[in-house]
């Protein structure tokens, strides 16, 4: 296999990272947004866990996403600035699901005051 096809490789690894992440934060959001599910995780312990939890997991996608781009440009560095921009692209919008479904986490708490059970 020669350097352009692990490339290309990568290149498709980041954008399923990057795509599984998404999937996985607007599932994530969905469902807290229903009443039955939104009712169970109302409380600070499984707000707080599931913060630590998705937040590990968002920065594992983010490393992931760093690694790929990182042999990319080393098995190309003529396009290392591609590499780069597309990396940081991708972990930018990692970082804006993530804060996303951070949002619709708490949002009963934000937008109807809705206090948290114990």
């Amino acid at each position: 296999m020669g350097n352009t096809e692990i490339i290309g490789h990568l290149w498709q690894a980041a954008n399923l990272i990057t795509g599984f992440a998404a999937v996985q934060a607007l599932a994530f959001s969905y469902a807290c947004a229903r009443k039955d599910f939104g009712d169970a995780i109302n409380t600070r312990r499984a707000k707080r866990t599931i913060i630590w939890i998705f937040g590990l997991v968002s920065i594992g996608y983010c490393l992931a996403i760093a690694w790929c781009a990182y042999h990319q440009a080393e098995l190309d560095p003529r396009h290392s600035a591609i590499f780069l921009q597309a990396a940081v692209g991708r972990v930018l919008f990692v970082i804006a699901i993530t804060a996303f479904t951070f949002l619709i986490l708490y949002a009963r708490q934000i937008f109807s005051k809705q206090s948290l059970r114990g």
